[in-house]
Protein backbone atom coordinates (compact mmCIF):
# COMPACT_ATOMS: atom_id res chain seq x y z
CA UNK A 1 0.00 0.00 0.00
CA UNK A 2 1.41 3.63 -0.84
CA UNK A 3 1.67 6.18 1.71
CA UNK A 4 -1.12 8.24 -0.23
CA UNK A 5 -3.91 7.14 2.06
CA UNK A 6 -1.70 8.07 5.07
CA UNK A 7 -1.32 11.41 3.92
CA UNK A 8 -4.70 12.27 2.53
CA UNK A 9 -6.12 11.06 6.02
CA UNK A 10 -3.92 13.71 7.24
CA UNK A 11 -5.15 16.59 5.17
CA UNK A 12 -8.40 15.69 6.31
CA UNK A 13 -7.64 15.32 10.11
CA UNK A 14 -6.48 18.85 9.74
CA UNK A 15 -9.63 20.15 7.85
CA UNK A 16 -11.25 18.86 11.09
CA UNK A 17 -8.96 20.11 13.32
CA UNK A 18 -9.31 23.62 12.11
CA UNK A 19 -13.39 23.53 12.36
CA UNK A 20 -13.10 21.94 15.66
CA UNK A 21 -10.83 24.84 16.37
CA UNK A 22 -13.48 27.35 15.17
CA UNK A 23 -16.10 25.80 17.33
CA UNK A 24 -13.62 26.02 20.35
CA UNK A 25 -13.20 30.04 19.30
CA UNK A 26 -17.19 30.19 18.84
CA UNK A 27 -17.68 28.79 22.18
CA UNK A 28 -15.28 30.81 23.84
CA UNK A 29 -17.23 34.04 22.28
CA UNK A 30 -20.62 32.94 23.34
CA UNK A 31 -18.89 32.17 26.78
CA UNK A 32 -17.79 35.92 27.44
CA UNK A 33 -21.18 37.59 25.84
CA UNK A 34 -23.83 34.74 26.89
CA UNK A 35 -22.19 32.90 29.76
CA UNK A 36 -22.89 30.06 27.51
CA UNK A 37 -21.37 26.39 29.19
CA UNK A 38 -18.11 25.94 28.64
CA UNK A 39 -16.53 23.57 26.08
CA UNK A 40 -13.01 23.12 26.60
CA UNK A 41 -12.95 19.58 25.75
CA UNK A 42 -12.99 21.09 21.98
CA UNK A 43 -9.94 22.77 22.07
CA UNK A 44 -7.39 20.15 23.49
CA UNK A 45 -9.49 17.95 20.48
CA UNK A 46 -8.32 20.11 18.00
CA UNK A 47 -5.17 20.33 19.64
CA UNK A 48 -5.13 16.64 19.46
CA UNK A 49 -6.19 16.63 15.48
CA UNK A 50 -3.69 19.02 14.50
CA UNK A 51 -0.69 17.41 16.13
CA UNK A 52 -1.80 13.72 14.78
CA UNK A 53 -2.66 15.62 10.94
CA UNK A 54 0.59 17.11 10.69
CA UNK A 55 2.58 13.77 11.75
CA UNK A 56 0.38 12.24 9.37
CA UNK A 57 1.54 14.30 6.63
CA UNK A 58 5.21 14.35 7.01
CA UNK A 59 4.44 10.43 7.30
CA UNK A 60 5.04 9.71 10.72
CA UNK A 61 5.28 6.64 12.74
CA UNK A 62 4.18 8.07 15.95
CA UNK A 63 1.45 10.03 14.39
CA UNK A 64 -0.29 6.32 13.56
CA UNK A 65 0.25 5.37 16.97
CA UNK A 66 -1.26 8.01 18.10
CA UNK A 67 -4.69 7.66 15.75
CA UNK A 68 -4.34 4.35 16.86
CA UNK A 69 -4.44 4.69 20.48
CA UNK A 70 -7.30 7.19 20.38
CA UNK A 71 -9.52 4.27 17.76
CA UNK A 72 -8.90 1.53 20.59
CA UNK A 73 -10.02 3.79 23.90
CA UNK A 74 -13.04 4.81 21.97
CA UNK A 75 -14.20 1.01 20.72
CA UNK A 76 -13.34 -0.15 24.30
CA UNK A 77 -15.80 3.31 26.02
CA UNK A 78 -18.05 1.84 22.85
CA UNK A 79 -18.32 -1.53 23.67
CA UNK A 80 -18.49 -0.75 27.46
CA UNK A 81 -21.45 1.39 27.15
CA UNK A 82 -23.22 -1.39 24.86
CA UNK A 83 -22.67 -4.17 27.37
CA UNK A 84 -23.82 -1.61 30.40
CA UNK A 85 -26.95 -0.95 28.32
CA UNK A 86 -27.45 -4.23 25.98
CA UNK A 87 -31.41 -4.49 27.64
CA UNK A 88 -32.58 -1.51 26.47
CA UNK A 89 -31.07 -0.67 23.08
CA UNK A 90 -32.52 -1.92 19.86
CA UNK A 91 -30.97 -4.45 17.21
CA UNK A 92 -30.65 -1.95 14.78
CA UNK A 93 -28.65 0.67 16.92
CA UNK A 94 -25.97 -1.63 18.39
CA UNK A 95 -25.32 -3.01 14.86
CA UNK A 96 -24.53 0.89 13.61
CA UNK A 97 -22.04 0.85 16.87
CA UNK A 98 -20.05 -2.11 15.83
CA UNK A 99 -20.04 -0.87 12.12
CA UNK A 100 -19.05 2.32 13.49
CA UNK A 101 -16.19 0.66 15.76
CA UNK A 102 -15.11 -1.72 12.48
CA UNK A 103 -14.57 1.50 10.83
CA UNK A 104 -12.66 3.49 13.79
CA UNK A 105 -10.41 0.61 14.04
CA UNK A 106 -10.08 0.10 10.08
CA UNK A 107 -8.62 3.16 9.18
CA UNK A 108 -5.33 2.98 11.60
CA UNK A 109 -5.13 -0.80 10.64
CA UNK A 110 -4.84 0.29 6.83
CA UNK A 111 -2.11 2.82 7.82
CA UNK A 112 -0.47 0.17 10.12
CA UNK A 113 0.38 -1.76 6.31
CA UNK A 114 2.70 1.24 4.75
CA UNK A 115 4.64 1.03 8.42
CA UNK A 116 8.04 0.11 6.45
CA UNK A 117 7.71 3.50 4.74
CA UNK A 118 6.96 5.60 7.29
CA UNK A 119 9.47 6.70 9.59
CA UNK A 120 10.17 8.09 13.42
Amino acid sequence: MRTGFVRTFGYLMLVCAAFLFLLWMANIRSQIYYHAPKYGFLGWISLYSAITALGLIRLKRWAVLLLLLASIILVIISLAALIVQRQQTPVWAVSVNIGFDVLLLSIPSQMLRSWSKLSW
